[in-house]
């Protein structure tokens, strides 16, 4: 299922904020928001046109963050024409001047949010068997 949509140059929402994405915070012109805040703000867009629209594997186009699910780390692009559409990033959300004028900015959270990066499983599919064979069996170096 895809969650996101280009039309022209701008990217929309089309999620159903699946594995927790719309609770993660994102830098915007208006300050730290939600996912889905964003999308919210956002709206719509001029909606879905079936085996017209590029639909995309994350909520961005492609361009992320990707959510906690291995299939937006290892194929984040285009999902509506096979596998070679893994790599093909679109357009990034764009916020048009009268929702940035018209918004305060706010600062950024007092704690520290912390950014999903891929988990050592994650990472691990993403390296060859020899290579990550090497990283198991290479020891730890000793402490000075």
């Amino acid at each position: 299922r895809a969650d996101s949509y280009s039309s022209g140059n701008a990217c929309y929402c089309a999620s159903t904020f699946d594995h927790g994405i719309d609770t993660y915070m994102v830098e915007t012109p208006m300050g730290f928001m939600s996912i889905k805040e964003v999308c919210e703000l956002l709206g719509p867009g001029p909606g879905l046109v079936e085996n017209e629209t590029p639909i995309y594997n994350d909520i961005q186009c492609g361009n992320g963050p990707p959510n906690n699910a291995l299939d937006e780390q290892r194929c984040p692009g285009r999902v509506d024409i096979g596998p070679d559409g893994c790599g093909q990033i679109g357009p990034k959300w764009r916020f048009p001047d009268s929702i940035i004028n018209g918004t305060s900015p706010t600062e950024a959270p007092k704690q520290t949010i912390p950014t999903p990066t891929p988990t050592p499983a994650i990472n691990s599919t993403l390296l060859s068997p020899d290579a990550l064979q090497q990283i198991i069996l290479t020891p730890a170096p000793a402490p000075p």
